[in-house]
């Protein structure tokens, strides 16, 4: 036969449960009701010679060991409308200035005094076209006009400075399998050549430069040889 819990008494309960053995029931009737409550610790202060707050100050007259000044210590907002003791410079912050262009000397178009005036009417001259090299005798070549240059070149596979009979000169070969020439150089620098050109019926002394080329060949004439004797028309080609 079963046995029900509620048969049982508190002490045989709190055995089934094991609990301690220092268990007390809270039911246990109170007996130190005339006895005073133990004192609460936050009532205590924690220095027997804490000062009391409403005693005598007796060092007014001393000076403060640090002293603290809330607008120091606290960020403070800036005022919009103080006083401003410096404008700022409105040009502080612009970027410094760019170094000014330097134009080639190529590009540089001749003064006045040493254009070439003539009483004819230029001629047309094709931006691509064939010249003749009379002097030294070369024969006709790929003329192209360039009147962005302000010297007159001469493209060739290679050139090379000699020395003939106490006398500077210069050999070239126009094309890498073609004859070489040689002819005299002219004394304004190392590659020039004084030389005649017939151009559209027409006979001009000019000094080229000789550079050499691995692809493109031929005369590239400046505004030296165009400036009074042509107008160059960038949309005919006559080759």
């Amino acid at each position: 036969m079963s046995t029900n819990v509620n048969d049982k008494s508190e002490d045989e309960q709190a055995e089934d449960l094991e609990l301690p053995a220092t268990f007390e029931r809270l039911w246990e009737a109170v007996d130190d009701l005339d006895q005073g409550d133990l004192p609460d610790p936050l009532d205590e202060p924690d220095d027997e010679s804490l000062d009391a707050p409403w005693a005598a100050i007796e060092d007014l007259e001393e000076a403060d060991q640090s002293a603290i000044d809330p607008q120091e210590d606290e960020e403070q907002t800036p005022d919009p409308w103080s006083d401003v003791d410096e404008l700022p410079d409105p040009l502080a912050e612009l970027p410094a200035a760019r170094p000014p262009v330097v134009i080639p000397a190529a590009l540089h178009m001749p003064p006045m005094s040493e254009w070439k005036t003539t009483s004819s009417k230029p001629r047309q001259l094709a931006w691509r076209s064939s010249a003749r090299l009379l002097s030294p005798d070369v024969g006709e070549l790929v003329c192209v006009a360039d009147p962005a240059a302000a010297t007159s070149r001469l493209l060739v596979a290679s050139w090379e400075s000699t020395s003939s009979e106490g006398m500077a000169s210069v050999s070239f070969r126009v094309a890498d399998d073609g004859p070489q020439y040689q002819a005299h150089a002219s004394r304004g620098g190392e590659g020039l050549l004084d030389c005649e050109l017939e151009l559209e019926g027409e006979l001009l002394a000019l000094r080229i430069q000789l550079e050499s080329a691995r692809e493109e060949r031929g005369l590239r004439l400046g505004r030296d040889a165009l400036m009074g004797h042509f107008l160059v028309d960038p949309s005919k080609d006559d080759l």
